[in-house]
């Protein structure tokens, strides 16, 4: 993921880190907390380049900060923001949701929809 990154392909190593994440989350690692910061990192960079997978970036973005524990960042930083689609917007709220409540366990969009 390194080598994607400093290659400069954030996009790749961004992605990277996120099956990384998920494989840890599988077996209970720890790593997986860092892994998510990371990748916060990466993700705040391609949210930048304003790309066609924007929102789905601001929502894995929103999932790995509050995942880390960044509550107050991820509220911060989304708290006032609506994105372009309705189930999208729901997903957001939810985190936010979470985040407020100092949550970071792992949610279903089964879950979060039937709400």
């Amino acid at each position: 993921m390194s080598v994607a990154r400093e290659s400069g392909n954030a996009e790749k190593a961004f992605y990277g880190l996120r099956n990384c994440i998920w494989k840890c989350d599988d077996v209970q690692d720890e790593l997986a907390v860092e892994m998510r910061k990371r990748a916060v990192e990466l993700a705040d960079e391609l949210i930048e380049r304003d790309t066609e997978d924007k929102e789905i970036l601001i929502l894995m973005k929103a999932d790995f900060l509050r995942r880390s524990g960044q509550f107050d960042r991820l509220v911060e930083e989304y708290e006032n923001i609506a994105l372009d689609g309705e189930n999208s917007n729901k997903v957001l709220r939810y985190q936010i949701e979470k985040a407020k409540e100092k949550d970071d366990k792992c949610y279903t969009t089964e879950e979060i929809f039937s709400k």
